[in-house]
């Protein structure tokens, strides 16, 4: 598929009567992940960004979402594989795909030009901790030096298809307050939507979920009410809520959850089953349901492939 592809969030919108409002319909926009895999860069997100303003926004589609890979690579310019992080285990952006973020900076010349489009902008974040802050075995902020990443992670709780994230063990201290630095970074950078991937369907891990609201809450109390909108991924679901525990608390901390796999731009073997799985969605109940902070929830069939 060709990079100049628009890749948009594909929710259950074909059920919701379009209306005005804080998520009185599913988050809508356009994310890197189909066309570019994990090697976009800031010029090329710019440049997906402004086709997004002239064919997309009066839509409403507002979202510009980089997906997984931004922390990490091969350098083309040495053939150096690295992921960054920081002194306290926090991802950083690979600075060979995004200039801007050297010394620290971070996404946060990335996020003021996309605001400054009137659009949105997001990140994709793992489960828990990566292996390269355990490897280093990075202190926590805040906590003064005396608990490292070591002694947060669980290692019985690998993400199954990405080795390098393991989640935190909310029983040990320093688990939450790791999070919280997490989720202050990224409203340092102006993030304003979380795809929090390796936490729903067949990877549900509900006590990451509960972590992470945690966080948002504390960051929403103490930055005069910044909100996130909180995607959950993957789904790898084939029928419906059934095959899952009571989802319904997990449902009521977002705004958009993963019930496909990932989807591609084959109609009869992937898109059809997809739409197929809605309506064991629908006969739940669950379009539209609370979501966080008084907003709405939405079951989520992953990206539309288009171009």
């Amino acid at each position: 598929m060709a990079p100049t592809a628009l890749n948009l969030l594909l929710s259950l919108a074909v059920y919701i009567r379009i209306t005005n409002g804080n998520l009185s319909t599913p988050p809508r926009g356009w994310n890197s992940w189909i066309s570019y895999k994990g090697c976009i860069n800031e010029t090329q997100v710019i440049q997906n960004a402004e086709a997004v303003v002239k064919y997309l926004k009066p839509y409403g589609y507002e979202y510009i979402v980089i997906d997984g890979g931004w922390s990490s690579g091969t350098n083309p310019s040495n053939g150096e594989s690295k992921q960054f992080i920081d002194e306290y285990g926090r991802p950083q952006p690979a600075e060979w795909k995004y200039p801007h973020s050297a010394n620290g900076q971070g996404f946060k010349w990335l996020s003021s030009q996309i605001h400054s489009m009137g659009l949105k902008f997001g990140v994709w974040v793992g489960r828990g901790i990566t292996q390269t802050a355990l490897t280093a075995n990075t202190p926590i902020y805040g906590t003064d030096n005396k608990i490292h990443a070591k002694d947060i992670y669980s290692s019985s709780t690998k993400c199954p298809w990405d080795s390098d994230l393991f989640s935190v063990d909310p029983a040990k201290n320093g688990s939450q307050q790791f999070i919280n630095s997490l989720y202050d970074q990224f409203s340092q950078w102006g993030v304003d939507f979380i795809k929090n991937d390796c936490t729903f369907g067949g990877d549900y891990y509900p006590d990451q979920i509960d972590l992470i609201n945690n966080a948002m809450d504390h960051i929403k109390q103490t930055m005069n009410g910044y909100e996130f909108t909180y995607s959950l991924s993957p789904g790898n679901i084939n029928d419906g809520p059934s095959n899952l525990p009571d989802v319904s608390h997990t449902t009521g901390q977002v705004n958009m959850y993963r019930i496909t796999m990932d989807t591609w731009d084959q109609y009869e073997s992937n898109i059809l089953k997809h739409f197929n799985v809605t309506q064991f969605w629908q006969a739940g109940g669950f379009i539209g349901n609370a979501g966080r902070d008084g907003g709405k929830s939405y079951p989520d069939l992953d990206m539309l492939p288009l171009g």
